[in-house]
């Protein structure tokens, strides 16, 4: 359990807001089993686990929280997910080590790529390119 909470303190979460009688939702990326904790609280549990593609980051979560993207730059991917079913969707390939990632708007997914320094623009959840540009 202390490896838990160490892990909860050192990953990036998002989390979905509690409605009236709900308790509030965080996703936890767990970079070594290659999954996400879905935990619940308070009092804080995990009450899913959901595999993505190895060594998950960093996560975003899109304003109406209806979609969870999920970057894994050692698997050059990006990972979706339905946080109301608590599954996996579309796992789309993103070359280039995809690392921070953002929900510009509901339709818009900003995804930082290290070794190819840019930022690709994805229509999610298919992963659809848009544009992107390069970093400084």
């Amino acid at each position: 359990m202390t490896a838990f909470w160490a892990g909860l303190c050192l990953a990036l979460i998002a989390i979905l807001p509690a409605r009236a009688a709900e308790r509030a939702v965080a996703f936890v990326a767990n970079e070594e089993s290659g999954t996400i904790s879905v935990v619940a609280g308070p009092p804080f549990t995990v009450v899913a686990t959901i595999p993505v593609a190895p060594g998950p980051q960093n996560l975003a979560l899109n304003p109406s929280g209806t979609l969870l993207a999920v970057t894994s730059p050692g698997a050059d991917a990006v990972t979706m997910i339905e946080p109301a079913a608590r599954k996996a969707g579309a796992r789309l390939a993103v070359e280039g080590r995809p690392h921070a990632v953002a929900f510009y708007g509901e339709r818009r997914l900003l995804v930082t790529l290290e070794t190819a320094f840019k930022v690709v623009a994805l229509e999610p959840p298919e992963g659809k390119p848009l544009e992107e540009f390069p970093l400084p």
